[in-house]
């Protein structure tokens, strides 16, 4: 995604939402740094209408972008969008250009991204969001936990497979148990 990742949690809280989920968070950054890359190397690409027709309105250089994370420059992409005052089609137009389904973070990235500072702030709120060694460390406990969860089921089949015939005696005469309890009841 090509950001840091207290600030990728932060946007994936507030692209839930509006329907965005951080797998699809993490294809749309890295999408707007691939497309800036792209400019910036051939001048072309889905970023060539923007740098064109859009940015030129608005005092900006695709050299600004050329050092920028992939929030910062989806922020600068929206940022521009918006001080070109286009309509909502265009907006869309440009947006999807970027990435699909981009269009999606509008609400959160409009206004200088003041939706996305707010939630930055109820996350900080209630704990902040976790910081790498934070995460390196649940990718551990998850490992570990998957791996005991793996060795437990192993031993359960083995312990299964060495009591099967008895199981299987027992489940019978429960089974014939409960046959001849009908004619009991009658």
């Amino acid at each position: 995604a090509n950001t840091n990742v207290e600030t990728f949690q932060t946007m994936a809280a507030g692209a839930k939402l509006y329907g965005v989920e951080q797998d699809k968070l993490a294809d749309i950054l890295k999408d707007t740094s691939d497309k800036v890359g792209d400019f910036l190397a051939t001048g072309g690409g889905a970023m060539a209408d923007y740098f064109e027709n859009v940015a030129p309105l608005v005092g900006q250089t695709a050299e600004e972008f050329k050092n920028l994370s992939g929030d910062q420059a989806l922020q600068k992409y929206v940022d521009g969008l918006e001080a070109a005052n286009l309509s909502q089609s265009e907006m869309t137009f440009y947006m999807e250009a970027i990435a699909s389904d981009a269009t999606n973070l509008l609400p959160l990235l409009a206004d200088n991204g003041k939706e996305l500072e707010r939630m930055g702030d109820a996350v900080d709120k209630f704990g902040g969001a976790l910081n790498e060694v934070e995460v390196e460390q649940l990718k551990e406990v998850k490992r570990s936990m998957t791996e005991s969860s793996i060795v437990m089921k192993n031993l359960i089949n083995k312990i299964m497979a060495k009591f099967a015939p008895v199981i299987t005696a027992i489940s019978k005469k429960f089974t014939e148990m409960s046959d001849s309890s009908f004619e009991f009841g009658d």
